[in-house]
This record gives structure tokens, sequence and C-alpha cells, in this order.
């Protein structure tokens, strides 16, 4: 989970610059995630505030930052980790001058399924 503020300017990967809007290129599109099984970014839609906890609290979310979700879905843990690592060595992740969201505030884990309803087998 990530912050970012839509209308931000991000640069693409051509170098161009652009607008930050739900429909934004991903660092994920990369040939580095094609072993990942699903890969889903969810723009803040309907994140109501909560009276004890809620996820605009979990990210410190602050005026007009909308909160972005996302997960990814590994076959297996060592084929993220050999992804992961790719991508470290991989120039066109390298951040340079402002990046879209603050690095500080993201909330993030690996999880283990203990049970799917529906979709993948």
């Amino acid at each position: 989970m990530a912050l970012m503020r839509l209308g931000e300017r991000t640069e693409g990967a051509d170098g161009c610059t652009e607008p930050l809007t739900p429909s934004s290129p991903s660092l994920t599109s990369s040939s580095e995630a094609d072993s990942c099984i699903e890969i889903v970014e969810s723009w803040e839609d309907n994140v109501p505030t909560g009276k004890h906890t809620d996820f605009r609290r979990a990210v410190d979310a602050r005026g007009n930052e909308k909160i972005v979700f996302t997960w990814q879905v590994w076959p297996d843990k060592v084929t993220l980790e050999a992804a992961e690592a790719k991508m470290r060595d991989d120039r066109r992740f390298e951040v340079s001058g402002d990046i879209p969201f603050n690095p500080k505030r993201p909330v993030l884990g690996c999880f283990n399924p203990i049970h799917t309803i529906m979709g993948r087998k």
C-alpha cells in the first residue's frame, strides 16, 4: 500500500513527465514480473474513516492523498525473491528526482494464503 496524489507529475519509463493517474503504467509491468501470477493495483474508491482504526490512519494519509492498495501473487517465495533481485539490479528501477509517494509511509508484508474461495487453483 502506498500513498499517491492524483495529478502529481511522475516520470514515465520513456523519460517523459506526465501526471499520475489511475491508468499510469506501473513498475510491475516489467519483464521481471512475467512469472508473477497476478498483480493488482487499486486506487482508493471508498475508504471510510473508522472509529478505532482504518487505512487512512495506517498510512498517515493527509489532505487530498489517495490510498493505493496493491498486491501480487507469486507461485512461490523463491520465484518472488529471484524477481526482486533482478529488479534491484535493473537500472530502469533507479529513482531519480521526486517520486509520487512518500516512501516512509507504505505498509508492506508477505502472506501465505490460508483459504481461497474463487479464482486461482
